[in-house]
């Protein structure tokens, strides 16, 4: 849930979502590079014994004049580590779900979005990234669409290589802005 910290921040949470080797952490870091002019402290980040991005802590910075921190966490999408997922989700004010946007990966983007469903409340909102757009061999966005579990409060389904850094910018907007749209200090 958006609050407000001890410091006066405004704190979000987020959680990255999506199968092994979607780019969930390629996007974490793209991010934080997109932002190194608006962070006032240094970026933390943990990594479990395989390099696997866990947590991403980002500082104060401003946004559209608020004083915003961001908790940026993800998960290994490797299936031993679904009770780290769920237990990850709680609290999420919003969740980017990054798909493999390659063409022999749509069904295991599709069954990451089944356990999404399974796990989360219905009203935490959801924004897809279809990671990789820069790739040739791309499934139709035709034949992803229609599958995403209707229970799963989809605000947004973009287009994104994290490689390139293509969109991540509009992708990083519409997660504040998401996470700030109901929150009222």
């Amino acid at each position: 849930m958006v609050f407000i910290d001890k410091d006066g921040n405004i704190r979000i949470k987020v959680v990255i979502y999506g199968p092994a080797r979607s780019g969930k952490t390629t996007l974490i870091k793209r991010i934080v590079e997109l932002g190194k002019e608006f962070w006032r402290a240094h970026v933390r980040s943990i990594e479990d014994i395989e390099g696997n991005t866990l947590f991403f802590d980002f500082a104060p910075f401003q946004y559209k004049n608020r004083p915003l921190a961001l908790d940026m966490y993800t998960v290994p999408g490797k299936r031993i580590h679904l009770y780290q997922r769920e237990t990850l989700l709680k609290g999420a004010d919003v969740i980017i779900f990054v798909a493999d946007y390659q063409e022999d990966r749509l069904d295991d983007n599709l069954a990451s979005l089944e356990e999404l469903e399974r796990i989360v409340n219905s009203k935490i909102p959801v924004i897809i990234a279809l990671n990789k757009y820069d790739l040739v061999y791309r499934f139709p966005r035709e034949k992803f669409i229609p599958k995403i579990p209707k229970n799963l409060n989809v605000k947004e389904i973009l287009n994104t290589s994290a490689k390139l850094d293509y969109n991540v910018d509009k992708l990083f907007k519409y997660v504040i802005e998401t996470a700030l749209s109901n929150f009222a200090p």
